[in-house]
């Protein structure tokens, strides 16, 4: 192969795409004749020779093809075996692409079982002491280079997921002629079992002089160590699911699971326990300054990378009732709360890598069918009855909701249809209408009401009172109020009844419950504002909540008091969380801003394509729309006028700006144009211009202009005040003063009239220029009049000589 890493890794990657392309029908005839492979032609001989006799994708049965393809997974196969000595990241690659091609071609198995047999023996240990017993070179696996820095030589646990997938397969296939290799793989497995099941922590060795005890203390060190004996024994696990076939075999394999699992906590409690010790110390030193520690980084549960059927198969055994296992014999197992997390996490750890490979453009296989799969597990077991799920273990409980959140998540991102997803997905129900979206929506707002119930919060003092008691709760209403807006967003709003049903319990949960924290009352408050902008013809909800908000932070000028009583309870904002409701409430009014925006654009664009006989038909439309938008407008001005009479605390203005930004540069000018073109530039009808209720109605509609323009000029003058109070100078700066009126000048009549003076003044000047006498232009001037004070004086002097 060639010395270059990258080289190396994509050409096994892509011999693997080969291997998983590959139609094969039956590999009995190849598996006995695998010595006479030196005499046959090359993989790329046969392709560039003979092209029509090599067809890999064919999935016609004739005997040309299926021997072509034969020989070339055979080539493929043995020059793969020169990846068992490459590094670690390539024996990963190598050994997750086999388990892929196993899967789409079962009769591969008889190959990779004996490739396995010779490198897995390679890599275990045979004990003295115990014949039955082997033990994993850990020694060898893994050793530390320059800088201390761990080198992984063999992903051990990789290497026992490849095992016992194609030992598993292999027994489906009941070839008799391959017991001899199958039971040897079998035994093999089996001895590693045995020995790890029961053996102790100074039983595993690390290297030559230390075990597994001697180094648990100190896990930065040998933390890669540690993490790859704890992915052994959870392969070790899986191994044992994934072989567990009929109730016959309840009694062994409950007994290997449950000694596993054992050491397997016993050995990670005691990690994180010293980790947390470790830290303890390291942040007394720092604070003593008696030495310097480096950057300590904190131990965290592994997770290895599992198939999709042996996770389901896993999760299965706990949350139903199989019938490959007994219950009387899986009880003990079902009662494990340390089992149930740590299937739980093996499924956040499969949604995470099904996200990045959708990230990549790469689609699993069978994806739609196993997230369905997935989520009728996960829905059945923790959407119902969750007040006795959280008796049996919260964290559990908050597990499983995540993992139950992430899956729709997945679903609603990918394949954008909640409703057919819901509906496949709960397809195996004798109810046929209990498995549609509203119906889901229905469950899980059902036990978010509960959960709000359990989690009251009045105000602070009753918040730091029962932290204790209510801190268990936060995740599990965030998780549910994280289901709830998923599927709300999922809905298509084609059935207005229901729509408004939801709604209306949005209004409800707002004005009755409030929140255990201010994360989750930001997440419900947004929910509910996007629901009613979505869903209804005018911001009401948002102008009703904001007025609330306003109500508690209380009004600048005291002279003003807002009557109580017209303000409706709303227990959703509280004196802890109103900050955090703020920058939410005004961001929602900038969205409803921006849709004002594109509204009067289009109406504008609409009305300027159009021609002339297209007007008329038009226009009833427009009328209604039209009426829609002022409404809007009033709404939206009043809402943001709320805001400036508002003791906001300083710091919280950050929206404000962008507010007033939108107000100064794009709402005043199109209100403006806007006003003018309902008051003159809209055509009337005939019908219209006799109407004697459409005239008193314009009547009582025309008020709502000068209200407009006055509440504009208002809220300008309040932001001007705010920002000096506040010395920002962004909203000093975005701010200009309006000018609109109700009233404009007809620019055509002035011109006319002006037009009209300017001709009668010459004219006059012309007749008085031909009336003009000759002695009349060596005439003076008239004298200027003498103030009234001269002017007595001189009569008081003229009386006085008389």
């Amino acid at each position: 192969m060639s010395g270059d890493y990258q080289l190396r890794h994509c050409a096994v990657l892509g011999f693997i795409e080969i291997l998983c392309s590959v139609h094969l029908d039956s590999f009995t005839t190849l598996s006995q004749n695998t010595s006479s492979q030196d005499s046959w032609p090359g993989l790329f001989t046969q392709m560039v020779l003979d092209r029509d006799s090599v067809d890999i994708h064919s999935v016609v049965d004739s005997e040309d093809t299926s021997e072509n393809n034969k020989t070339i997974c055979l080539e493929i196969l043995d020059a793969l075996k020169t990846c068992f000595y490459q590094k670690s990241e390539i024996k990963q690659s190598l050994y997750r692409g086999l388990i892929r091609v196993t899967s789409h071609n079962n009769e591969l198995c008889v190959c990779v079982n004996s490739l396995l047999l010779d490198h897995m023996g390679s890599w275990c240990n045979r004990l003295v002491v115990a014949e039955n017993k082997k033990s994993l070179k850990f020694d060898k696996s893994v050793n530390l280079g320059k800088d201390n820095k761990a080198i992984i030589h063999e992903p051990l646990d990789e290497l026992i997921l490849l095992a016992q997938h194609v030992l598993v397969t292999s027994m489906q296939l009941n070839d008799n002629n391959e017991h001899t290799k199958i039971d040897e793989l079998k035994q093999l497995l089996c001895q590693l079992v045995n020995f790890y099941s029961e053996c102790n922590t100074d039983e595993i060795k690390v290297n030559e002089n230390d075990c597994l005890l001697d180094i648990i203390s100190d896990t930065t060190e040998h933390m890669e160590v540690i993490k790859q004996i704890l992915c052994v024994y959870q392969a070790f696990m899986v191994y044992i699911v994934n072989s567990w076939c009929s109730p016959d075999q309840d009694k062994e394999c409950c007994k290997k699971l449950q000694k596993l699992f054992y050491k397997y906590n016993h050995i990670l409690e005691a990690v994180m326990a010293l980790d947390k010790t470790n830290k303890k110390k390291d942040k007394g030193n720092k604070k003593n300054k008696t030495e310097t520690t480096g950057t300590t980084t904190k131990f965290v549960e592994p997770a290895i990378h599992l198939d999709f059927d042996v996770l389901y198969k896993f999760l299965s055994l706990l949350t139903k009732n199989v019938n490959w296992a007994s219950e009387t014999n899986v009880i003990l197992l079902k009662q494990n709360v340390r089992l149930w997390e740590f299937v739980l996490k093996l499924v956040q750890t499969h949604l995470m890598e099904v996200k990045n490979l959708l990230s990549r453009d790469i689609k699993p296989r069978n994806l739609y069918e196993n997230i369905c799969k997935l989520t009728k597990l996960l829905y059945d077991y923790f959407l119902f009855d969750v007040c006795e799920k959280i008796k049996f273990s919260q964290p559990v409980l908050e597990l499983g909701l995540d993992c139950y959140l992430q899956t729709i998540k997945l679903v609603n991102s990918y394949y954008k249809n909640l409703n057919k997803f819901f509906a496949d997905s709960n397809q195996d129900d004798s109810n046929d209408e209990s498995g549609g979206i509203f119906d889901v929506l229905r469950n899980m707002r059902l036990y978010l009401d509960q959960i709000l119930q359990m989690n009251q919060v009045d105000d602070v003092s009753n918040q730091e009172d029962d932290i204790d008691d209510k801190e268990t709760y936060d995740k599990i209403e965030s998780h549910l109020i994280g289901c709830v807006s998923v599927v709300c967003h999922g809905l298509k709003n084609n059935q207005d009844s229901k729509i408004k049903n939801i709604l209306t319990w949005l209004s409800m949960v707002a004005e009755k419950y409030s929140f255990s924290n201010s994360s989750n009352s930001k997440q419900f408050l947004t929910l509910m504002l996007e629901m009613h902008s979505a869903n209804q013809e005018d911001p009401i909800m948002l102008a009703n909540i904001i007025k609330h908000l306003c109500h508690t932070f209380g009004r600048i000028s005291k002279a003003h008091k807002t009557n109580q009583s017209q303000i409706s309870p709303l227990r959703l904002i509280t004196t802890w969380n109103r900050a955090v409701m703020c920058p939410v409430l005004c961001q929602s009014l900038c969205n409803e801003l921006n849709y004002v925006i594109h509204c009067l654009s289009r109406i504008k664009a609409e009305l300027n394509a159009s021609q002339k006989k297209i007007k008329n038909i038009c226009l009833d439309r427009l009328k209604s729309r039209e009426k829609a938008i002022c409404h809007r407008i009033v709404l939206v001005v009043l809402s943001a006028t709320s805001f400036t009479k508002t003791v906001i605390p300083l710091g919280q203005c950050t929206e404000l700006g962008k507010l007033s930004e939108i107000v100064n540069d794009q709402l005043s000018p199109n209100v403006s144009k806007f006003i003018m073109f309902i008051e003159y530039d809209r055509p009337l009808t005939d019908k219209e211009k006799n109407s004697v209720q459409l005239k008193n109605q314009t009547r009582r509609q025309a008020s709502y202009i000068p209200r407009v323009v006055t509440e504009l000029e208002l809220f300008v003058n309040l932001i001007t005040k705010l920002g000096k109070k506040c010395k920002d100078q962004n909203l000093l700066n975005s701010i200009k003063l309006t000018a609109t009126r109700d009233f404009r000048l007809n620019v055509q009549k002035v011109q006319d009239m002006l037009s009209k003076q300017n001709n009668s003044d010459e004219s006059d000047e012309e007749i008085i220029i031909g009336n003009k006498r000759p002695n009349e232009a060596n005439e003076q001037p008239p004298k200027k009049k003498r103030r009234s004070g001269s002017n007595s004086a001189e009569i008081r002097g003229e009386s006085s000589a008389n």
